[in-house]
């Protein structure tokens, strides 16, 4: 008997001995995959997974969807590979395995049908609109591969389609999800970007040059935040570049998360490049950020103290607050090694909203004081226990 081939999941198949166990373990390999789209081992891995669960629970349509994509997947792959996904679609087919010779022709002969394939007649190149609108996507992305015509923007096509036509709805946006990030990637890196044009590399985006790195696609106010610590002298010009940044990607989405760097850059320096780049923002929903009472509040709070090392400003304490009314806060450590949370709120917050936002600044912060509340979040925030202060002081 010949070694097994697809092992990624194999403890995992082997422990799933009943209907829920198997429904289990399809969800979470389902919900793996769009996650790791770049990982082509682990999708064809994957794929084999999920057609012998769908095979155990007779679901057979799906299992021969997911057997035929992983005949798709392997089919540059190593001969083991081939042979084992041509035995397992004969298996949840009921159909005879295909013979070896009609596997896959020699590398010469694949070679000159492609050479050949250059020379075809517009009549003869495959419909990839028609085989989008039919489903058959992995015909699609191959012909797409082959033609060579706008490959990036033809493969984000046919995936858009396939993550629209998923039936798990949980499925479905995970893969929309994954698809906008891949896109994202593209679009915002010049050095990705670059490598899909018959040109040199673009040269780095002044973003890029202050973190000496490209600009991560995730956890980027962590990487922000970091590099203002290595190099305090930079922090207005990478508050600056940040929100230039973030204006080219999408400037009607807000960015709360560059609150950190930003906040510092005008408490802690001049801040003229930052000021400048805030001015480039008016009139959007990025600047709107950053004139909400509370965030300039704290800004305030945070040039009076130099002394204190802060963490924030953040945005927000309950997911229900609304955009024009959301209470800003600041956890700062003293001098003594003490902790203290500080808020900022609007000036007008919805009387439903008070005792939530009280106990929710308690929660976050047991010593807490609160800046600038209304009559009706200051009663609320005074009963569970939140330090009071009005006016100028800080």
């Amino acid at each position: 008997m010949s070694e097994p081939v697809f092992t990624r999941w194999a403890a995992q198949l082997a422990a799933a001995t009943d209907s829920p166990s198997r429904r289990a373990l399809a969800k979470e390999i389902a919900l793996w995959r769009p996650s790791n789209l770049s990982d082509a081992a682990g999708q064809a891995e994957a794929a084999y997974a999920l057609a012998r669960l769908f095979h155990a629970e007779n679901v057979p349509s799906q299992a021969e969807k997911c057997a035929r994509e992983l005949v798709s997947l392997v089919r540059d792959h190593d001969e083991n590979e081939r042979f084992a996904a041509d035995d397992l679609l004969a298996e949840v087919t009921g159909q005879p395995r295909p013979t070896r010779a009609a596997t896959r022709p020699p590398a010469r002969e694949r070679t000159r049908a492609e050479a050949a394939n250059a020379g075809r007649s517009a009549a003869e190149v495959p419909d990839l609109a028609a085989l989008v609108d039919s489903g058959r996507y992995d015909d699609a992305t191959r012909a797409a591969r082959q033609l060579g015509v706008r490959t990036p923007v033809a493969l984000a096509w046919i995936g858009l389609h396939r993550a629209l036509d998923a039936r798990d709805p949980v499925l479905s946006a995970q893969m929309l999800v994954a698809l906008r990030d891949d896109l994202r990637r593209q679009v915002t890196s010049p050095r990705r970007a670059a490598a899909n044009e018959p040109k040199a590399d673009a040269p780095a985006s002044p973003l890029e040059q202050l973190l000496g790195r490209p600009v991560p696609a995730r956890r980027l106010a962590e990487a922000l935040e970091n590099r203002a610590q290595e190099r305090p002298d930079l922090i207005d010009a990478l508050a600056a570049a940040a929100l230039d940044h973030h204006r080219l990607i999408d400037p009607g989405v807000p960015a709360p998360f560059l609150a950190g760097v930003v906040g510092a850059a005008l408490a802690r320096t001049p801040g003229r490049a930052t000021r400048k780049a805030l001015g480039r923002l008016k009139g959007t929903a990025l600047g709107a950020t950053f004139d909400e009472p509370g965030f300039v509040r704290l800004v305030a709070v945070l040039g009076t103290a130099p002394a204190m090392v802060a963490s924030g400003p953040r945005r927000g304490v309950l997911r229900d607050e609304p955009d024009g009314a959301r209470v800003w806060t600041l956890r700062v450590t003293r001098p003594d090694g003490s902790t203290v949370g500080v808020a900022a709120a609007p000036p007008e917050v919805p009387a439903e909203l008070a005792p939530r936002l009280a106990a929710r600044l308690i929660q976050l912060d047991p010593v807490c004081t609160l800046l600038d509340a209304d009559p009706v979040l200051a009663a609320a925030a005074s009963a569970a226990g939140v330090t009071l202060l009005d006016g100028g002081a800080a």
